[in-house]
């Protein structure tokens, strides 16, 4: 099964586990859904996260297969349960490493800010995944599998499962497990993991398994009286996930272009997260919270009609990547950069958009979007012969629907201000 295939059963799970989620949080009465954008936001970031998978610009800085196949001290069989035991503790102790490096490595922390970068935690947040990973370093903290001899498919296999079990624990509805708590990983660990606050900061790394963070000391629970307050002590005040997606690394180049010491514009990338020489930072002073009790969540203020309108823009992009996996097969590479460049640049039109501000990159990605209906004609799509009427009579209820949501929102709010 590849990564797409998987997504047509993972997806539909993703969106029943969301409306759970919501029903019980109102049956509890625990508001964990309190903002609509922001859970538009992490959609979208999903969309934008297994497009870029899809469109696969990535490139493998060590393959696995090539490892096996160079330091493999054994032959293990798939048939073997034990391999399969060994190969889901060599996968979670990578994950837990590769997880920690991302977090304590400045310029490896874009990589996984997006993930971080919401104020809130509940299933959508799971989704925020990033966009940026040109190159794919993860084998690395493979070794110690390849020196057993694990078979790629093996690694293949459990990496699916591994990934998509992540997504439960992104709760708050779920309090303490008991033991479990010293076992595998939990809501209430991962939530913690999630928090900024002093207390909780580099905690449970864990993706499966709690005990790796048990054995090199970032195990963390809750503490009595210490409450979670959820995203970045950098906030990133912005719903546009691909604009979250190179922020930091934006920021990083910046400081490296502007101070003066050449071991500093080397160390703006190898050091801790965060770190920035101190000429730079006194020149380009950072938005960096100091007091968690003193977060103000991003909330820019803008009309229903708009947020009903960001709504149906969700739903539009689902179905457009929905549609491009179905076309997948019979695109040509062309069509697949092209369209899901497309994709990627809709997500960050309409995203900035919903914080009340006009695009200008709007009419670019219309005009795209137009001329997608053509490119995809020339696919066999006997499969969906409703495909191209769907995407006309959509884009041309959407063109009309954005104006009319945008004026709306200016009226009712005031705010004409221009995205850059």
């Amino acid at each position: 099964m590849t990564f797409q295939e998987s997504l047509f059963i993972a997806v539909p799970s993703f969106v029943l586990l969301i409306s759970i989620e919501f029903i019980a949080s109102r049956i509890m009465k625990k508001d964990v859904y309190p903002s609509l954008p922001d859970v538009i936001s992490s959609l979208s970031s999903g969309l934008g996260n297994i497009t870029f998978s899809t469109i696969g610009l990535i490139f493998v800085l060590v393959p696995y297969d090539w490892l096996v196949a160079r330091v493999a001290l054994f032959d293990i069989s798939s048939e073997s349960w034990l391999a399969w035991i060994i190969v889901i503790l060599l996968k979670d102790f990578s994950a837990y490493w590769i997880h920690r490096w991302n977090h304590k490595i400045n310029g490896l922390w874009q990589l996984h800010l997006i993930h971080h970068s919401s104020e809130e935690f509940n299933l959508p947040v799971a989704l925020r995944q990033p966009v940026n990973g040109f190159i794919n370093y993860q084998s690395v903290a493979l070794i110690p599998a390849a020196i057993m001899g694990i078979p790629t498919e093996m690694v293949a296999i459990i990496g699916f499962v591994h990934l998509f079990y992540q997504y439960w624990y992104h709760t708050q509805l779920i309090g303490s497990l008991g033991w479990l708590e010293y076992v595998i990983m939990t809501p209430q660990q991962h939530s913690i993991h999630h928090a900024m606050n002093k207390e909780y900061m580099d905690k449970n790394f864990g993706a499966w398994f709690s005990i790796w963070d048990q054995m090199f000391g970032t195990f963390q629970l809750k503490i009595s009286g210490v409450e979670e307050v959820y995203g970045v002590t950098q906030p990133v005040e912005t719903w546009n996930p691909i604009k979250i997606d190179f922020m930091h690394w934006t920021k990083m180049m910046r400081d490296s272009i502007h101070t003066k010491k050449w071991s500093d514009k080397f160390g703006v990338w190898y050091k801790s997260t965060n770190w920035r020489p101190d000429d730079v930072a006194k020149k380009f002073p950072s938005n960096k919270i100091e007091h968690v009790s003193k977060l103000e969540k991003f909330d820019p203020k803008i009309s229903l009609p708009l947020i009903v309108w960001s709504t149906l823009e969700l739903g539009l992009a689902t179905t457009l990547v929905a549609i491009f996996f179905l076309t997948l097969p019979d695109l040509s590479a062309t069509h697949i950069y092209v369209i899901g460049g497309f994709i990627l640049l809709n997500i960050a039109t309409y995203t900035t958009i919903m914080e009340g501000k006009k695009q200008f990159l709007l009419p670019i990605s219309r005009v795209v979007a137009f001329a997608l209906v053509f490119l995809w004609g020339d696919v066999d799509l006997t499969n969906i012969p409703w495909l191209q009427f769907v995407e006309i009579v959509l884009f041309c209820a959407y063109v009309t629907a954005i104006w009319v949501a945008q004026s709306w929102n200016e009226k009712r709010t005031g705010i004409r201000e221009t995205a850059v």
